[in-house]
């Protein structure tokens, strides 16, 4: 059922109550972007939109040099379509894209999932253990800073001392 028939079915039950209603239909799909994108989560766009239109609502595939993302990099060359149950691979790089893919239609409950780029996971990993290094070992002991203490003679631990 096209937009011109839900138009014309709701204004007839309409008119039953108001005199001549003026009914406006605005059709959406229903797509889930999942995956290294900046706003993954469920959208809904015109039944004209692309797949390209619904990755850029999503905030577009993210880079190595956008380092406020947490999850880091995307692999655009793998993005994975979901539709009616069966997954597609496609490649989404500017240079390698087909004017077929960038032409392709999103449709009701299409699934595109965006992978992280191999390298991306690896340098998280190593930030990781970067962060582990350089930071102090945190003993859940504080100390006021309006007296001098002499860490070297300081114990941590359990107090022995009774008192």
């Amino acid at each position: 059922m096209g937009s011109s028939e839900i138009r014309t079915l709701l204004a007839e039950r309409y008119g039953a109550l108001y005199s001549n209603p003026v009914v406006k239909v605005v059709l959406k799909v229903h797509v889930n972007i999942t995956g290294a994108v900046r706003t993954p989560g469920q959208f809904f766009v015109p039944p004209s939109a692309t797949l390209v239109d619904a990755l850029a609502l999503a905030g577009g595939i993210t880079s190595d040099v956008d380092v406020s993302l947490q999850g880091g990099a995307s692999d655009p060359s793998r993005v994975r379509l979901v539709r009616d149950g069966v997954g597609t691979v496609i490649d989404l790089r500017p240079l390698q894209i087909s004017m077929e893919v960038v032409r392709l239609q999103v449709q009701s409950g299409d699934w595109l999932y965006v992978p992280r780029a191999p390298r991306s996971q690896h340098q998280r990993g190593y930030h990781l253990l970067g962060e582990c290094i350089q930071r102090p070992l945190h003993t859940g002991v504080s100390y006021r800073s309006d007296f001098p203490v002499d860490y070297r003679r300081t114990r941590v631990g359990p107090s022995t001392a009774s008192g």
